[in-house]
């Protein structure tokens, strides 16, 4: 998989051409193999990220990384636990959806034309499940004259 473009230019972050990507379609899991050129390994499980060496240990990790990246503009550098946030949750954003459209548990209603809204029934009250609700606008071209 290769990673460029701008964003990424701008945050001084990317991963090898090679890295595999594993992706867990149930819940927000996602390895990448290797995500720096010295091998290392990046982990997002939930809101949690961390990098493993190829030998298994922990070297960084960060609970909540969406907390992290609250208050980043776009001229903010990414260390590579924020860039294993970004892509890992795009990522399994990505991989995931057939299987998330598929769910019987989760409902998805469109609120007005081309805004999308989903919600999880069964989740035990307080909890915070994936997703909690998304959002989409769809681009429709304009009706014919």
């Amino acid at each position: 998989m290769t990673v460029g473009g701008l964003l990424f230019q701008l945050k001084g972050a990317g991963i090898p051409a090679h890295a595999k990507i594993t992706v867990d379609a149930r819940r927000p899991h996602t390895v990448i193999d290797p995500v720096d050129e010295s091998g290392d390994i990046g982990v997002l499980d939930g809101f949690s990220v961390s990098i493993v060496s190829p030998a298994g240990e922990v070297l960084e990790q960060r609970a909540d990384a969406r907390e992290h990246l609250q208050n980043a503009s776009i001229t903010t550098k990414w260390d590579r636990l924020n860039l294993v946030y970004f892509l890992g949750y795009a990522l399994w954003g990505y991989y995931s959806l057939p299987y998330q459209l598929m769910r019987s548990d989760i409902e998805w209603t469109e609120l007005h034309d081309g805004v999308t809204a989903s919600r999880l029934w069964n989740q035990p009250p307080g909890s915070q499940p994936y997703p909690t609700l998304l959002v989409r606008q769809e681009q429709r071209a304009p009706p014919a004259q």
